[in-house]
């Protein structure tokens, strides 16, 4: 009876650590957690890793200029999603999203992925936009982010960087050692028992 107890123990520990040992889900970094994001070019906000949702926020003016080190290198894609803070109200903005692997040299430099353009007018609306480009299997893991809004309200956008995950923790070949530490357990308590018996 004592050995099935401790089995059983030995069971439910072994459910716990696997269950602890499972990756944990990346988490989201807000702008108004970091003050405003950078909107100088040469200074960008530096994310590093374990975020992959970056959510900010921004307005005709305000420029915003992140920087990813230390993303997974190869090919990824990574996507940004406008939304307005608005929706319900007579609105239009637009603007444009720049990428590079290397330092903006300009506030206009690196790669245009691409225009948005969200708007309401009660009788037809566009309230959200995503934009998506590809990283090749070049990519060394530094990413540079340019969010320009050239006309109207404030926009909401998120950032999806899903090669900027925590790495899982590696753990020792759990199962071999779990099994090992049953066998000897057993073995210790088949020994006891020919003892007894002799």
């Amino acid at each position: 009876m004592v050995f099935y107890n401790f089995i059983k123990a030995m069971a439910a520990s072994s459910v716990t650590v696997v269950l602890m040992s499972a990756p944990s889900g990346a988490a989201t970094i807000n702008e108004g957690s970091l003050g405003d994001f950078s909107n100088d070019y040469a200074a960008p906000t530096v994310i590093g890793n374990g975020y992959e949702t970056v959510d900010g926020a921004t307005s005709v003016g305000d420029l915003d200029f992140v920087e990813f080190n230390g993303l997974a290198a190869g090919a990824q894609t990574v996507s940004v999603t406008f939304t307005s803070p608005s929706v319900g109200s007579f609105f239009i903005s637009s603007g444009t999203l720049r990428y590079s692997t290397q330092p903006f040299t300009t506030s206009t430099d690196g790669t245009l992925a691409g225009a948005f353009s969200i708007y309401d007018f009660g009788f037809f609306s566009s309230t959200t936009q995503t934009l998506s480009f590809n990283l090749d299997s070049s990519f060394n893991g530094s990413l540079f982010v340019s969010l320009a809004l050239a006309l109207g309200s404030p926009v909401s956008y998120s950032i999806s960087i899903p090669g900027n995950a925590p790495a899982p923790v590696p753990l020792p070949a759990s199962a071999a050692l779990l099994l090992a530490g049953l066998g000897g357990v057993g073995a210790v308590s088949w020994r006891r028992r020919a003892r007894r018996a002799a």
